[in-house]
């Protein structure tokens, strides 16, 4: 899920979230339901396309969830 908001930082299709994160359609379709009901991201309306975008919330869960992931990492 933290790739997937990371791809969603400069709004994206669902198709190039679903490359960037690794995952098949059906996966990738419940995550961002659950991202969508958490408030990490939102489904915006573009120009002919619907993207999803990193919310405030999402960005703040981003950077929490780097921070820790280096701490981890560092504790090793």
């Amino acid at each position: 899920m933290a790739i997937m908001l990371s791809a969603a930082v400069s709004a994206e299709r669902k198709t190039h979230i679903m490359y960037k994160a690794n995952l098949n359609y059906a996966v990738v379709k419940e995550c961002l339901e659950s991202l969508i009901a958490a408030g990490l991201i939102e489904k915006v309306q573009g120009e002919g396309a619907t993207v999803y975008k990193t919310t405030p919330k999402g960005l703040d869960f981003l950077s929490d969830f780097n921070a820790l992931k280096a701490y981890l990492a560092e504790a090793r």
